[in-house]
């Protein structure tokens, strides 16, 4: 089997979501072992992602809620290439736009007095 041309190579959704899956994984591996060396005890693994550095806390909810293939979909194939998300079957539409409002849109949180102190 010869090596891929660069030109020939087709990138997939799917590759992309395998590599942000692994990278999630190894992340917890590795805090999980440093815990380990360290002799600290074994703590859930929703604690240990929310202690890892960087984007894994991140990432680990966006896992949970089972919405990885929409992140993928959103955040690189749609900030690539804006008009293929407006090519997108309606179901692939639907999880992006859960995927968004659940993790991208802010959500306003309890009203409190404005600048003048009112309500």
């Amino acid at each position: 089997m010869g090596e891929k041309n660069s030109a020939e190579y087709s990138w997939s959704s799917r590759e992309e979501q395998e590599c942000v899956s692994n990278y999630i994984e190894g992340a917890l591996n590795y805090e999980s072992n440093a815990r380990t060396k360290k002799k600290q005890p074994e703590i859930p693994i929703d604690q240990l992602a929310a202690s890892a550095p960087d984007d894994v806390p991140f990432l680990y909810e966006v896992m949970k809620a089972g919405m990885l293939d929409d992140y993928v979909l959103f955040e690189d194939i749609g900030r690539r290439c804006p008009f293929a998300v407006s090519v997108f079957q309606i179901p692939m539409v639907d999880g992006i736009e859960k995927y968004i409002r659940k993790f991208v849109v802010v959500h306003p949180g309890p009203r409190g007095p404005g600048k003048l102190g009112l309500p």
